[in-house]
């Protein structure tokens, strides 16, 4: 049983910089989990970092700025992030190809990295993966809210939220999020490497912010993200909001060890 195998917290070099890295588990598939914007890797899998261990050899990193990694150095984009991506996968000595999990803004980062290297992945689960249509809708949101007078304090809460996150002089990962963003014109394609696009059923926003209309554009972003794969496909998870793999780490893990069954009956 693998999941006898001792937990392994520690760090690797990229770059002259220092990433801190755990491995759980072992075995011939590899799984590699990204976070989203200025998770660690305990606040983003926790649950479902401990459950694929028990089964397959998972691992997840903190991007720099983030939990016990160094601070970046300068600003980055997405591609920069993809390359401190592949440079953690080299360093953690991995075989390839890999599964990789990414949530929320991790989705580019781990959807770039999987476009400019296709025949090192065996499968991709996106969980909620952000892009750039909801990111301009959001900030339209805020602005229309204000602009009627709103001073509901969520809707304060997102704005300041947004103020810090579109700044790479402010933003803890120092990400040029807008420029990100908009380089996903078009978004980055992977041919037929499996995909599988989660996302879950529950509108976080408050009603002055119009989340109907903003949740039928993330969804159009879920389905956008599906489009990216011949052998892309969408599942639901009911009751889930954005964290989904803190909220149904069961659905998560159920599914990524599905497509590695699927990938090995086929070899």
């Amino acid at each position: 049983m693998t999941g006898s195998q001792p937990r392994l917290t520690a760090s690797v070099s990229v770059g002259g910089r220092e990433f801190a890295v755990r491995n759980i588990g072992a075995g011939p598939a590899t799984v590699i989990l990204v976070a989203g914007y200025g998770q660690s890797m305990s606040q983003a899998w926790s649950s479902v970092h401990q459950r694929l261990g028990e089964s397959v050899r998972t691992c997840a990193y903190d991007r720099l700025g983030v939990g016990d990694s160094d601070p970046p150095s300068g600003t980055r984009t997405f591609v920069e992030l993809a390359e401190e991506l592949d440079g953690v996968i080299t360093a953690l000595g991995v075989a390839r190809p890999i599964v990789l999990v990414a949530h929320s803004m991790g989705a580019p980062v781990a959807m770039t990295w999987a476009a400019q290297r296709p025949a090192d992945v065996s499968a991709v689960v996106l969980l909620d993966g952000s892009g750039p249509a909801f990111h301009e809708a959001i900030g339209v949101a805020v602005a229309n809210a204000l602009g009627d007078g709103s001073e509901d304090p969520d809707v304060m809460a997102v704005k300041a939220f947004l103020d810090d996150f579109e700044d790479p002089q402010t933003n803890i990962e120092r990400v040029d999020v807008v420029a990100s963003y908009a380089a996903l014109d078009p978004f980055p394609r992977i041919g037929t490497v499996p995909l599988v696009v989660m996302h879950g059923t529950v509108t976080e926003f408050p009603s002055v912010m119009e989340p109907e209309r903003l949740h039928a554009v993330w969804l159009a972003g879920q389905r956008a993200w599906a489009s990216m794969s011949e052998r892309g496909r969408i599942v639901e998870v009911e009751g889930a909001g954005h964290q989904i793999a803190l909220e149904r780490p069961d659905v998560v893990v159920q599914t990524v060890l599905s497509l590695i069954q699927s990938a090995d009956a086929a070899v």
